[in-house]
């Protein structure tokens, strides 16, 4: 026996004892997949979230995207005046124009409101509503 005989003998022997020892059908097994979290967009703008009422599951990530041309962010509180400084729940650090930010909504199942707490722009109106269910 040649050298290259035995080293694909010694090689179809291992691949025969894998296949045996995880069973018959393991090759054909899809492979396991982990679920994707849900997604949902809000674009914020001056002043303005849109959409401005959002409903979600918990999990779900919010990918804010900044379209409009100030520094801004998206913090959610538990309200349920946007109007008036809540608890801070969650939220993305401030960021600049044409930048997106992503926010996992890990908050139990209710309803909260929706602010940009960059200066002025509660008060300018840039306030939502967000369900958890």
């Amino acid at each position: 026996m040649t050298r290259v005989q035995a080293l694909m003998l010694s090689s179809a022997g291992v691949v025969a004892m894998g296949l045996a020892a995880y069973g018959e059908g393991a090759l054909s097994a899809p492979p396991h997949r982990a679920h994707a979290a849900a997604t949902t967009t809000v674009r914020l703008k001056e002043y303005r979230f849109l959409p401005a009422t959002v409903t979600v599951t918990r999990g779900t990530i919010i990918t804010a995207m900044n379209v409009g041309k100030l520094p801004h962010n998206l913090t959610i509180e538990k309200g349920p005046n946007g109007k008036k400084k809540t608890a801070k729940l969650a939220g993305t650090p401030t960021f600049m124009p044409r930048q997106t930010r992503s926010l996992k909504v890990n908050l139990k199942p209710g309803a909260y409101v929706l602010v940009c707490t960059f200066d002025g722009h509660r008060q300018l109106g840039m306030i939502g509503r967000i369900t958890v269910r």
